[in-house]
């Protein structure tokens, strides 16, 4: 086999053992757009990574520039590590990590670090864009390293408690994708749309 051939091979495998999907969304308060979050899927091989990223700019005050990140690794369907960002115009509020060791995972933001003793995550808030919960009745948040309860309302939307009694509507369409986020958190509520998909 000569050198070209084995380029295209090569090129061929990549292509079929690595591939992806995004999700971008357009985020609204009271009927005005207020950011965007782009959702990507990307499968290579047996690992799968999910990115999610968003950016909200408003004013109050002053104006505010928002960027939320969600960066988590699975191995074979298990979360091995994730990182969140929390950054509010341009410094780090939080920044959140979790991950696989022996006897469970450990958890870290600015402030604290603990274990937590589940031997496995296989469900956590990035995966859910991608993947309604169905039979799940909770999902791992990487942002505050704990089990969200989750309450199915009907076979296209489940509610999501967060730590702070906040309830976050997702709403999923045939294909299990995530088409719209609906936050009721007072004066923060906020609705998330599906703008397009891409691959």
């Amino acid at each position: 086999m000569n050198k070209l051939s084995l380029i295209i091979l090569f090129s061929i495998i990549i292509i079929v053992q690595t591939h992806g999907q995004t999700l971008n969304f357009e985020i609204f308060k009271q009927g005005n757009k207020i950011g965007e979050v782009t959702a990507q899927k990307i499968i290579d091989g047996k690992n799968t990574n999910y990115n999610i990223l968003s950016n909200i700019s408003f004013h109050l005050i002053s104006k505010y520039h928002v960027e939320f990140m969600i960066e988590a690794v699975y191995l074979e369907d298990v979360l091995d590590r994730s990182e969140v960002k929390d950054m509010i115009n341009g410094k780090v509020k939080d920044n959140s990590i979790t991950t696989k060791i022996k006897n469970g995972y450990q958890y870290s933001n600015l402030k604290d670090k603990n274990c937590i003793t589940a031997s496995d995550i296989n469900y956590s808030i990035s995966k859910l864009y991608f993947h309604p919960p169905k039979e799940m009745k909770s999902v791992y948040s990487e942002k505050s390293g704990v089990f969200l309860p989750i309450e199915k309302i009907n076979d296209h939307e489940y509610l999501v408690i967060l730590p702070n009694g906040n309830k976050n509507y997702y709403t999923f369409n045939t294909d299990g994708i995530c088409t719209k986020l609906v936050s009721k958190n007072g004066i923060k509520s906020f609705e998330m749309r599906l703008l397009n998909i891409t691959h």
